[in-house]
């Protein structure tokens, strides 16, 4: 990151001392004088500010938010870095579905509403009702199974911990 800052401006108040401690290249302009100053710190979603503590920079997209100091403790910084992953994971996965419904409907393959219409649509092979208890049953189910893979990770990857269904499925072909 290189800034300049003019040497009449006020501008270096707001820089922390440690920016300031960086040697400064100094170059000559016809109009006013110009330090020229290359930091090796780490972008923050303020520049200027120190990021605290807790958020060293080896999280990804770490920019040293977070005002309320919620991450401090290590636990509770851990689960925040999973939820976000959720997060982004249905925030892509929205983004397909309305990607992929308004494909069909604007190709006439469907007569689909447009997505921002879609919760107000009735439609046919299914009441409301039915389809909240599904969708409730299908997201606690996986909701479950990752919180329980959080608390001991890996333990969801060993056999028979999908429903125990593998034991039943043994020896059976695909398709």
């Amino acid at each position: 990151m290189a800034s300049i800052v003019t040497a009449a401006s006020r501008a270096l108040t707001g820089w922390s001392r440690r920016a300031l401690a960086v040697p400064a290249h100094r170059v000559r302009s016809p109009r006013a004088r110009v330090v020229v100053r290359a930091s090796a710190q780490r972008a923050t979603w303020l520049p200027g500010l120190d990021p605290p503590a807790h958020l060293d920079g080896t999280l990804p997209g770490d920019f040293g938010f977070d005002p309320l100091g919620l991450g401090e403790e290590p636990a509770a910084l851990k689960w925040y870095v999973q939820a976000e992953l959720v997060h982004c994971r249905f925030a892509m996965a929205g983004v397909a579905g309305i990607l992929v419904t308004d494909l069909l409907r604007v190709s006439g393959i469907r007569d689909l509403p447009v997505w921002f219409e879609a919760g107000a649509a009735k439609f046919d092979f299914a009441n409301t009702t039915s389809l909240f208890f599904v969708q409730l049953l299908l997201m606690g189910f996986a909701e479950t199974k990752r919180y329980m893979d959080f608390i001991n990770p890996g333990s969801q990857a060993e056999e028979g911990t999908f429903i125990g269904l593998e034991a039943a499925l043994v020896g059976s072909q695909p398709g």
